[in-house]
Parts: structure tokens; sequence; C-alpha cells
């Protein structure tokens, strides 16, 4: 599995004033560990905590988010949510989480990569693929629809 550096830019849509809440929910991973070996059901576990109240938290799977991995935000900080690795095909996988609070703000973990190992038998890839972005430039400030572009080169396939 390749990864492309994270890409930071500003998205502006509206000319109206941010609300007073700016402050992002926060998070980490409690587990699995990074690089984990997993199999089979496994529990998810992250704490997220807002200044204002959490509104909703997902769990993203290599840059997608189940529907079953939507959690409604709650007083806790505490969550966990059970994946059964089973349902996906044997590979590395990137964990991100994003939770959001009511006043939109929107903040996401570091994303780490774990094993989902449940056919040991099936051969394994070791190359990683390249992946880089080629638009927009870093910094960019964004209006609109915007096209993300990106090439991802595997000679590992």
């Amino acid at each position: 599995m390749g990864s492309s550096p994270s890409l930071l830019v500003k998205v502006r849509n509206s000319q109206d004033p941010p609300p007073d809440d700016r402050t992002p929910p926060v998070m980490s991973w409690v587990s699995p560990q990074p690089n984990s070996e997993l199999s089979g059901s496994v529990e998810l576990q992250f704490q997220v905590l807002d200044n204002v109240s959490v509104d909703s938290v997902r769990v993203y799977l290599n840059g997608s988010s189940p529907v079953e991995f939507k959690l409604d935000g709650h007083e806790n900080i505490d969550y966990a949510l059970d994946w059964d690795t089973s349902e996906n095909l044997d590979g590395v996988y990137v964990l991100e989480l994003r939770a959001w609070d009511a006043s939109g703000n929107m903040g996401s973990s570091p994303s780490f990569v774990v094993h989902v190992l449940n056919n040991p038998t099936q051969p394994a890839d070791q190359i990683e693929p390249d992946v880089y972005w080629t638009a927009p430039d870093a910094g960019s400030t964004l209006t609109d629809t915007v096209r993300l572009h990106f090439r991802v080169l595997d000679e590992g396939v």
C-alpha cells in the first residue's frame, strides 16, 4: 500500500463569517495499534473530544466510510465500533477518524495502516504503490467544485 503526503488547501465557498465555534473535534486511537495484523471481528476503540459537543464520528477504511461506520456523538469521550474483517479482502487498510461538531467543524485523526489477514495462504503483494498529488497545488484556495488529481503507480500488480 502506498499513500500520498497530506494536501492542505483552503475552501472558501461563502463570504459569510464562520460561526463562533471554530475549534474542531480532536481524536485519538486506542486500538488497534498501527501495523497490527487483524482477523475476524475486531473492536475499533478511539476517543473524541470537542470544546462544545461532538455531533458525529466516521471511521474511514482506505478513504471511504461504510454507512455502518458512522456514529452519533455523545457526552462520553470513549467510542467503540466492531469491524468484521472477514467481510473484507486480505490486505492493507488505512484507518482514519473524522468527527464533526454542531458548528460543522471537522477534525481528523492521523491515519495509520493495519493488515487484514483472514486467509494466510494468499500470496501477498510486497511492493507498495507510489501515490502523489498533481492538482491542486499545495496551499491553493479552492472555491465551488474542484477536481482533485493524483497519480498511482503500482509495479507490484
